[in-house]
């Protein structure tokens, strides 16, 4: 069949067109995306922030792991800055004053112990949730089956007491003297209600004398940071401590830190620095305690309020360190509960 020429050019023209439709939709997805895609892509709002916990994104090719990857498992509270200066962690001496005392929370011994030891006093007042563990750890001495005249002479102190105290000691032996032995008033652990002294209990006067930790009850010098307690002042820790050692004297910190330290033989000044060595985006310290173990990390302080990370259903506990930042103790269990411990 013959065309005329008009006939021949409108074909031309039509597959012509078809071509031009056709050929930008192969292209497209073989060559990229064309530029008015990407100026409206650019102009897109960024989604807001969302509440932790993060949803983890994909590994990268290398197998490195994004922040919100770090944070899968954890959630962020917020903690004011009154939080920094209490805890079972805080760090108190004479340079590192003790700032809010929670009074509220400081209860007599006497009306809670057990018969494993005795209480000098109605006076005597510690936390009361130092109680329950210092009536274990006497408890499983006691059933050691030895020597057992343990007596509690002193727990919480006022500051005006602990004046009284260092007036007393510098007047009988100097300032020097008294103040490696006392510490100064503000600067006691004493005032937190997590410390306590000991003594031993003589039938024969009524009264007790020293405890020094050895013989029998070197058990508990040894044994009491299974329960959460330090020897707070330490042989050979004097430059550390600023105090001599005093083996009567028991600082419960919590059982996840009292066996860290015996671990690594540091005294709670030490200990304190080494914490910050473990931050929360870094590798965290591993303890293991009687109930399990647990990880441990370091959050510094944010001015008056910080955005801090805890486990969303493991137990932790939670402490200001006094000086920095809060230290998280989680059971690497997981606990259905959750929750701070």
């Amino acid at each position: 069949m013959k065309h005329s020429n008009n006939q021949l050019t409108g074909w031309v023209t039509m597959a012509i067109a078809a071509l031009a439709i056709v050929i930008p939709l192969s292209i497209v997805p073989l060559g990229g995306e064309t530029a008015g895609w990407q100026e409206e892509s650019s102009q897109r709002a960024e989604p807001e922030s969302s509440s932790y916990p993060a949803q983890p994104e994909a590994k990268s090719p290398e197998g490195e792991s994004s922040e919100e990857e770090v944070l899968e498992g954890f959630q962020h509270i917020l903690v004011g800055q009154e939080q920094l200066y209490s805890g079972n962690l805080i760090l108190v001496n004479n340079t590192q004053p003790y700032h809010f005392p929670d009074t509220d929370a400081i209860q007599p011994v006497l009306e809670h112990k057990n018969q494993s030891y005795r209480v000098k006093d109605s006076l005597v007042s510690l936390q009361e949730h130092v109680i329950g563990p210092l009536n274990a750890l006497f408890a499983a001495y006691d059933r050691e089956g030895r020597e057992n005249d343990l007596l509690l002479i002193s727990g919480y102190r006022s500051q005006e007491h602990q004046q009284a105290i260092l007036d007393s000691r510098v007047e009988q032996e100097g300032e020097q003297e008294a103040r490696n032995w006392v510490a100064v008033p503000g600067g006691s652990e004493h005032h937190t209600g997590l410390a306590l002294d000991l003594s031993l209990y003589d039938p024969a006067t009524g009264i007790g004398r020293d405890y020094t930790g050895e013989g029998d009850y070197a058990w508990i010098n040894t044994h009491c940071p299974e329960y959460g307690f330090i020897i707070r002042y330490p042989q050979g820790k004097q430059e550390q401590t600023g105090i001599d050692y005093e083996p009567w004297h028991l600082r419960y910190v919590g059982p996840e830190h009292a066996m860290a330290m015996a671990e690594h033989g540091l005294c709670l000044e030490e200990y304190i620095d080494f914490l910050r060595g473990y931050p929360f985006d870094g590798e965290h310290l591993q303890v293991e305690t009687l109930k399990g173990e647990y990880e441990i990390y370091f959050v510094p302080a944010d001015g008056e309020q910080t955005q801090l990370p805890v486990p969303e259903s493991r137990a932790y506990t939670l402490s200001g360190n006094n000086v920095d930042g809060f230290v998280v103790a989680a059971a690497l269990a997981p606990d259905a509960m959750g929750g701070q411990a």
